[in-house]
């Protein structure tokens, strides 16, 4: 092979890398997928409320991550954690021309890619409004340091509302801007709900199997059976084993009852 290194010499310095990730940082990662990271989102609120914390979640969004990071910051870190030679050089080829994390106290930041969600408590309203905007603060500050830009549009904030009661009024802000509060919020193909009952993520996934079940019926009567079931799999099955272990413990039974009949149906 003469004096061209192996693929293997050249990743040895990325082993440094793993060393120095973050535990919540979900993407690219064995065992960190979308749908272990929106659990660990749950699971941290859940636990606020048995602690009889106040809970919120702020949703970050991020203008063009891609783009705007600064390639010459990221090389100087992977040399500052010991990547160097021909593992930087490989990976330093790959950004060309075509993110490490912030630890907040009293917040769980978690990270899939360029989505970045906080997960923040306080033991009263009041506590929780100036925890949110300082978690806010904290994480704009370091997107504007890593060279990253906080879409203030479309990042929005939400208040769990675990035990029945109304949402007091709140203001959050990044930096002069007001942040929008809502009710419900996307997440990694997931939508999570203040009260945590699902019914929106239910209703939303009823559609898209009905949608299926109506493509699959036309397809039975022109393809073969292989191919309708590879079709099946692909639709019905992946929509429902998403996640299920969040969504099918629901506390309104029938919207759930209703995903498994129309499985069942399609399945038919």
């Amino acid at each position: 092979m003469g004096g061209t290194p192996s693929i293997n010499h050249m990743t040895d310095g990325l082993k440094w890398v793993i060393d120095v990730r973050a535990n919540r940082q979900y993407a690219y990662r064995a065992g960190r997928s979308t749908t272990e990271l929106v659990r660990e989102v749950v699971w941290d609120v859940l636990r606020a409320r048995e602690a009889a914390l106040q809970v919120a979640v702020v949703c970050c969004d991020l203008s063009r991550a891609f783009d705007t990071a600064d390639h010459r910051l990221i090389a100087r870190k992977l040399e500052h954690y010991g990547v160097c030679g021909p593992a930087l050089a490989l990976l330093l080829s790959f950004m060309s021309d075509r993110c490490q994390v912030v630890v907040i106290k009293g917040s769980s930041i978690y990270m899939y890619a360029d989505d970045v969600t906080a997960v923040v408590t306080g033991t009263s309203h009041e506590q929780l409004e100036t925890n949110v905007n300082s978690t806010l603060q904290q994480l704009s500050q370091w997107f504007h340091a890593n060279g990253l830009a906080l879409n203030k549009s479309k990042t929005s904030w939400m208040k769990f509302k675990l035990n029945g009661h109304a949402v007091q009024p709140t203001t959050v802000c990044a930096g002069d801007d007001a942040v929008q509060q809502v009710t419900e919020t996307k997440l990694l193909g997931f939508t999570i709900d203040s009260g945590l009952l699902w019914d929106t993520h239910i209703d939303q996934l009823c559609a898209k199997l009905g949608s299926a079940c109506f493509a699959l019926k036309r397809l039975a009567s022109t393809a073969t059976g292989d191919v309708v079931r590879s079709c099946y799999f692909a639709t019905v099955h992946a929509y429902i084993a998403y996640g299920t272990e969040l969504w099918a413990t629901a506390a309104d039974w029938h919207r759930t009852q209703t995903v498994f009949l129309l499985s069942s149906f399609t399945a038919n």
